[in-house]
């Protein structure tokens, strides 16, 4: 086969007209019979059809004509995967790696693969394989991160801690989503495990320094609070005395910290800006820190330079933008380690303040329900992130859809080759970079009511350089006034706060072009048992939504946990759970409704919405779902889904995200 032959096949594949490259290939194989290449690329393309067994075919002839064909091995693997044939599948999966041992992505691939089987230690090495070879394919870091998040370590490994800090870093990877897994690994680390001992034994104020000490020398747990809320319980306990002892110590003495204790202080002040002070303070701490309040301002007020420590440690309770010396703090010249937080907690926060005033309304913020949902999003800006992920690269609408195991759409050819897309309730950003990231040629419309949330949101756009995403405020409730239609719609976790989440949606599905896409996020009725429960315990003490009583709360419902009461044992296993304002958006909603799929799918049908399939952050519920459901067509079933649901009632805990398309 010629070279210009090969290219136009490739092309085929590459741009995925699969139609029209199995056509070729048939008529390339009357010429030349033997072409290995191209029954390579048939076989490709039979797979890409769901035609599997035409596809084992032709990967079964270009072995037989070229017995060492990597890729064909591979390929066949893979579909013999998709069959469930287990022992097939690694056969040649394993073969083509021997033939071809630098290939980065057949190791990634067998990672997807085993991870399937449920062979995680086995994944993740093929994983760090495929990373060792390609270092900077952030796709490949992707799905290295995608086996990480459901990985409970059971021993600390200094190798895979060492390519854990370096997923940290990379584009594709969030670190929440796997922070997890870290502090699952970091609880065998000998210091890590040493300083909870101490943490239970309630010794923490006469070791403090060696504790913060030791700490300071683990990279992987530095940087994990520099990045996410720490989802652990006993974790917390042990940084709140920390805390606490830091608090006594900074009050009573003169005496300047050595580095390393310094080190541990500048991070836990930062980590406890990112969970947003949600850590308890008892009673004792209050009248501490308002002798430490007095000493800085003491300080400050009178020309000295105070002590880092105090105002550091000042920084682990309260934001320190808050106190009227902060901008004497400015003019001072400080350590790197000092200035990430007075960076973090003074000069961010001016910035946000100036853009406030500057976000242009796209409609008015009138109704009740939205201003009483826009003032519990400006008091708590949902949520406070540092870093989230974006996509490798941006992919057309079907490709992109179908990496996420999306039911392809019949046709979304009739969308505009600029692709129009709206977030309908963008919080922080969070979701409009990653859909910007998402989709090739791409403009993305963020609204939303609060304007500190987008103030937050501008800020961290402009510093990723995300060029196609406008910030305005809005309301989904008054978006019928707005004559713009677009091609993508995503609302999640938005709906479902509304007086009438049905209405909501109605308003959405008119500003969609016909064959439009959305993806929609709503609470499960079946997956939320536990909350409403702690939601009606919030009620019965009369707790409020401040920040003070969303501390007590949680604290008490720390203490039922240890009663081994079982629902309040769920509740704090949420990620939501440690951090302020997600903590006062779990358990504090201003109005919440939840659905069952089997509603779900009455209210698409009103609609004329069609579902095509969940997006999850991870392959396994649905890999769960095709064992107890291996039928054509069952992921795409809501009434299929609710049977699995019932079964497996935590897969949708945070909540049902899925895409339909509009029919009409």
């Amino acid at each position: 086969m010629s070279s210009s032959t090969n290219n136009t096949l490739l092309s085929l594949l590459q741009f995925g007209q699969i139609k029209k490259l199995e056509q070729a290939c048939e008529e390339q194989l009357k010429i030349s019979p033997q072409s290995t290449t191209t029954l390579n690329l048939l076989g490709l393309a039979h797979k890409e059809q769901k035609k599997l067994q035409k596809a084992i075919s032709a990967f079964d002839q270009a072995i037989q004509f070229k017995s060492d064909f990597a890729e064909a091995y591979h390929n066949r693997g893979l579909v013999f995967a998709e069959l469930g044939l287990k022992k097939e599948a690694f056969h040649d999966l394993y073969k083509s790696i021997q033939l071809a041992p630098k290939q980065a992505y057949f190791y990634n691939n067998i990672g997807i693969i085993l991870q399937k089987f449920s062979l995680v230690n086995e994944a993740l090495e093929s994983h760090i394989n495929a990373v060792t070879l390609e270092p900077k394919n952030s796709y490949f870091w992707g799905s290295f991160s995608d086996c990480v998040k459901g990985v409970s370590f059971t021993a600390y490994d200094e190798t895979i801690a060492s390519y854990l800090l370096q997923m940290y870093e990379q584009a594709t990877v969030h670190p929440k989503d796997i922070s997890r897994a870290v502090i699952s690994m970091l609880y065998h680390h000998p210091d890590i495990s040493n300083a909870l001992k101490i943490s239970e034994s309630n010794l923490i104020d006469k070791q403090v320094d060696f504790i913060a000490i030791k700490l300071s020398k683990i990279p992987l747990l530095i940087r994990t609070m520099e990045l996410a809320p720490i989802a652990d319980i006993k974790i917390e306990k042990l940084f709140t005395q920390m805390r606490q002892s830091m608090l006594r110590k900074v009050v009573k003495t003169k005496m300047p910290e050595p580095e390393d204790v310094l080190t541990f202080y500048t991070t836990l002040s930062i980590h406890c800006f990112i969970n947003e002070y949600i850590y308890y303070e008892s009673d004792e701490e209050k009248h501490e820190l308002k002798t430490l309040i007095d000493l800085i301002e003491f300080d400050l007020n009178h020309g000295s330079t105070t002590l880092p420590e105090r105002f550091i440690v000042l920084g682990t309770y309260k934001l320190l933008n808050n106190f009227s010396w902060a901008e004497k703090l400015l003019k001072q010249k400080w350590s790197h380690k000092i200035s990430r937080v007075i960076d973090e907690q003074i000069n961010n926060i001016k910035i946000d303040l100036n853009l406030y005033n500057q976000i242009p309304q796209i409609t008015p913020v009138k109704k009740i329900i939205s201003q009483n949902i826009r003032q519990q999003y400006e008091e708590n800006p949902y949520p406070r992130w540092v870093k989230t992920d974006i996509y490798d690269k941006p992919r057309a609408i079907k490709e992109s859809l179908k990496l996420a195991k999306i039911n392809i759409p019949t046709d979304v050819k009739s969308l505009s080759n600029s692709t129009e897309i709206l977030i309908a309730g963008c919080g922080t950003g969070q979701n409009a970079i990653i859909t910007a990231s998402r989709f090739i040629n791409c403009n993305v419309l963020a609204i939303d009511l609060s304007l500190n949330s987008l103030s937050y949101a501008i800020r961290k756009t402009q510093q990723l350089g995300a060029l196609n995403i406008e910030y305005q405020q809005g309301d989904i409730l008054e978006l019928n006034k707005i004559k713009k239609k677009f091609d993508i719609i995503e609302s999640v976790g938005v709906l479902h706060h509304l007086d009438d989440p049905l209405s909501g949606l109605k308003i959405l599905v008119d500003k969609l072009h016909s064959n439009g896409l959305m993806k929609i996020g709503l609470y499960s009725e079946t997956a939320r048992q536990a909350l409403i429960e702690a939601q009606q315990y919030i009620i019965e003490k009369k707790y409020t939504a401040t920040p003070e009583d969303v501390r007590q709360c949680r604290n008490d419902l720390f203490e039922m946990s240890v009663e081994s009461d079982l629902k309040m044992t769920e509740i704090i296993d949420y990620n939501d759970f440690y951090s302020l304002s997600e903590c006062r958006d779990l358990l504090f909603p201003t109005l919440e409704h939840r659905f069952t799929l089997l509603q779900i799918n009455e209210m698409l049908n009103e609609l004329n919405l069609v579902f095509i399939g969940f997006e999850f952050s991870s392959n396994i519920p649905r890999n769960k779902f095709i064992e107890l459901f291996p039928y054509s067509d069952a992921l795409v079933s809501l009434p299929l889904w609710h049977r699995f649901e019932l079964k497996n009632p935590e897969i949708f805990g945070g909540m049902y995200q899925f895409w339909v398309q509009k029919t009409k």
